[in-house]
């Protein structure tokens, strides 16, 4: 094995049969290809994917403060995106270690090139921090078989570009 360490991300540990068969795959085929491989899974439901996969998992956010809520008074909101701002900041860094050793981070289908829920969270936004970071730790990124759409915003199709612009390998399953 090449790599002594490969992640994934993605939407995984929920109940989306379509996601979980996924990574379902991709570990199968792997495992075949690198029996030496040890794997780790930056998802949704870490719990569900180590309790189904026996692989190591970490939830893809921790933040609980939402930096943009419109909602709120612009008092608030000011307040809020200096909490938010130095719990991202926290998130980088946890981006960081979780990553560390990691040789590849591997986005396997679901389809996480879209901002249909906003460019946070899923969004396109939490798909580049991770993106950004693994490059910044020397990891290749491959996107494989990554459904794409809709990108309704400017920004969305810029951090979406952005995103896959960081990628060593590209595969798509939608136009």
């Amino acid at each position: 094995c090449s790599s002594d360490l490969i992640s994934f991300f993605g939407n995984f540990g929920t109940t989306n049969f379509g996601n979980e068969a996924t990574l379902d795959a991709m570990l199968s085929r792997l495992r075949l290809l690198f029996p030496g491989c040890e794997f780790c899974c930056i998802c949704t439901g870490p719990e569900n994917v180590v309790a189904t996969h026996g692989i190591a998992a970490v939830p893809h956010t921790i933040r609980s403060a939402r930096i943009w809520d419109r909602q709120l008074p612009l008092s608030k909101r000011l307040r809020m995106a200096t909490l938010g701002l130095s719990e991202e900041l926290r998130e980088y860094a946890r981006a960081w270690r979780t990553l560390g050793g990691s040789d590849l981070l591997i986005v396997p289908g679901t389809g996480l090139l879209t901002d249909a829920f906003g460019l946070s969270g899923w969004g396109p936004y939490g798909l580049l921090k991770w993106a950004l970071v693994a490059r910044l730790r020397r990891c290749d990124v491959m996107f494989v078989s990554v459904g794409a759409g809709p990108l309704r915003s400017a920004s969305g199709r810029r951090v979406v570009r952005w995103a896959l612009s960081l990628a060593a390998y590209r595969s798509y399953r939608d136009v």
